[in-house]
């Protein structure tokens, strides 16, 4: 548990809060973006000849690893591929 913030999450806070929301939508979407990739290149490092469909299933598994139920992830996981 934590309870306090320390000097650079304030000063982080502080900075964040005074960008403008739609650049702050942008910095998100971007820092998500970056976040994606990553997955994709350490997905690829152990797996290179993954399909992009694959790739697509494995980037959702790490991104929501705790943020649905198995049930629910088996249809989603069935969902993405069905969109290839």
């Amino acid at each position: 548990m934590k309870d306090t913030i320390n000097d650079s999450e304030l000063a982080f806070a502080r900075r964040f809060a005074t960008v403008a929301p739609i650049d702050r939508l942008r910095m998100v979407s971007d820092m998500f973006e970056s976040a994606k990739r990553l997955i994709a290149a350490s997905v690829r490092e152990t797996e290179p000849d993954i399909s992009e469909t694959e790739l697509r299933v494995r980037i959702f598994d790490r991104l929501y690893v705790d943020d649905f139920d198995e049930a629910a992830k088996v249809k989603l996981r069935a969902a993405l591929r069905r969109l290839a």
